[in-house]
């Protein structure tokens, strides 16, 4: 790979699901990656992680655009869908860390959110893309109010990268 294939914003989109399918809807973000696998051109990155900050931000790091894929708790209906446009110079409308909202997985999201903006490391365009889950509890398969919001957080992932 050459030098400037490397340089800030060059590297391919990508789209990184969140989430423990062993958690029923905590493992959306998976399941959405799933999902997507044959609707996302060939030059979109596709990466399943655990929500850890620090793997986080080396996965978005670089990139032109990034869309994260996560059950979101914000206190909405569960089902809910949930399309968070991130701006990598204003931290004002992004989450603190420790906040009951954002992720299933805090402080892991919004702590790699912070600590991207504070070391440079967000990609130009950062969307969370995210379902309000009903079901954390250890088992599999999504519940039917998530599964039913699918089609819907699929098209914004599209929307996205188009």
């Amino acid at each position: 790979m050459s030098p400037d294939s490397m340089s800030p914003g060059r590297a391919p989109d990508v789209v990184i699901g969140i989430g423990n399918p062993l958690r029923r809807d905590d493992g959306i973000g998976p399941a959405l990656l799933a999902a997507l696998h044959d609707r996302l051109p060939p030059t979109v990155d596709r990466i399943e992680l655990d929500g850890e900050a620090t793997r986080l931000i080396e996965a978005w790091s670089d990139r032109r655009r990034a869309v994260v894929l996560d059950a979101v708790c914000m206190g909405a209906a569960a089902g809910t869908v949930h399309d968070l446009r991130i701006d990598p110079r204003e931290p004002e409308g992004t989450p603190a860390v420790g906040t009951p909202s954002v992720s299933s997985h805090h402080p892991g999201l919004a702590a790699a959110i912070e600590l991207g903006r504070a070391f440079d490391r967000l990609p130009r365009s950062l969307r969370v893309i995210g379902i309000e889950p009903e079901d954390l509890d250890h088992g599999a398969g999504l519940s039917a109010s998530v599964d039913g919001s699918c089609a819907a957080a699929i098209d914004l992932v599209i929307e996205a990268l188009a």
